[in-house]
């Protein structure tokens, strides 16, 4: 496959924080179903509230593929989100992303991805342009899981992303050349870092077995995704940097990784969906007459070229939806207010401000009974 041309001049200079690996279970029972569904709205509710604006949701599967295999992913509706959502939501969304130098404004946006696991140069050579089934998702990887595979991850499949598990012993040897060669073809490397704050053995393991990696690519075409199972595992994107920063990457690499490469990647796998062979550009006609509906048109964002389309989710409509709290009590203006006059005694022990009783208490009989 040629190299893929990126025009730089066409991508924006927002500051964007992806998570490009949240996993996504299909074909399961409707009782366990419900539950991975839930858990995947609390991730994606967590993800916007520590400031990012996109995730993608991962399918994974192993072996050769099958029409069965096209994506069956369900994009999370804003109704779904306003019904559990805190009411704080729109607040913390807002606060996080103006920390970040994220625009408020952006769109939260979501992706599909499927991960095929390889041990044979037959499934490898699937991983083509022509197969129906890769077309119907955002994002491809490859996990290869020997030499092989992995050879002819970096050569020849025509994929997004290479996923390799670090916190295990590797099935292969990864080696420069190899490496490079696929960053030549505008592949991605991806690195997990769930098991870098889950479990001390595994995190050992993976600084080990990444930090080569992090050496060749020194943070170019490298991205870092959580490949969170639940909200817990979710980091905000600064503690993914320092996370990252421990396999040896400088701070700014390290913030690239999950902004500006994770952009780069989702603009190059949409613009070969837009584009046929690099030369024709693929775009729906609309009348002149006729009011531009956004969810018809394909390209009605000027130079955004990430959109997930009908994937994306307004923070303006999340604030206009979630239900909003009915008054905040000002705690600082009354502690203000009482450090100032002190606590106003006379006016709780005033006449007018007690309590009636019902009956007179005669306190001067009281004595006499006690002594």
């Amino acid at each position: 496959m040629p190299k893929r041309r990126r025009n730089d001049n066409t991508q924006s200079s927002k500051i964007e924080f992806l998570d490009l690996n949240l996993p996504y279970t299909i074909g399961e029972s409707s009782k366990a179903s419900a539950t991975k569904k839930k858990t995947r709205l609390k991730i994606v509710i967590k993800a916007m509230e520590l400031g990012y604006t996109g995730v993608a949701y991962n399918h994974s599967i192993k072996g050769a593929m099958s029409n069965s295999d096209t994506c069956a992913i369900s994009l999370i509706p804003l109704s779904s989100i306003v019904q559990v959502a805190p009411q704080t939501l729109f607040s913390s969304v807002k606060f996080h992303r103006e920390l970040l130098n994220v625009p408020v404004n952006s769109p939260f946006r979501q992706y599909t991805r499927l991960t095929v696991a390889v041990d044979s140069m037959i499934q490898v050579a699937a991983l083509n342009s022509g197969n129906p089934v890769l077309k119907t998702y955002d994002l491809v990887a490859v996990k290869p899981s020997n030499q092989i595979t992995f050879e002819q991850a970096c050569k020849v499949a025509e994929v997004d992303i290479i996923a390799i598990n670090f916190s295990d012993k590797l099935p292969f040897r990864m080696d420069f050349h190899n490496v490079k060669a696929a960053i030549k073809r505008g592949i991605y490397f991806e690195i997990t870092y769930s098991h870098l704050i889950s479990d001390i053995n595994a995190r050992r393991q993976m600084i080990t077995n990444s930090k080569l990696l992090v050496e060749w690519t020194r943070g170019k075409n490298l991205i870092f995704s959580s490949a969170a199972a639940s909200a817990s595992e979710l980091r905000g994107p600064y503690d993914v940097a320092n996370l990252s920063s421990l396999l040896g990457l400088s701070m700014k690499h390290a913030k690239a990784a999950i902004s500006k490469n994770c952009r780069s990647l989702l603009h190059d796998s949409i613009q070969k969906k837009q584009y046929y062979k690099n030369a024709i550009k693929v775009e729906r006609i609309i009348s002149s007459t006729k009011p531009i509906d956004s969810k018809e048109a394909w390209f009605c964002d000027g130079d955004d070229h990430i959109s997930s389309r009908e994937g994306d989710l307004l923070l303006d409509d999340v604030a206009t939806k979630v239900p909003k709290i009915s008054k905040a009590i000002d705690f600082a203006s009354i502690a203000e207010k009482i450090a100032s006059n002190g606590f106003p005694l006379k006016d709780w022990l005033s006449p007018s401000k007690l309590p009636k009783m019902s009956k007179e208490v005669n306190l001067a009989s009281i004595a006499e009974a006690m002594v």
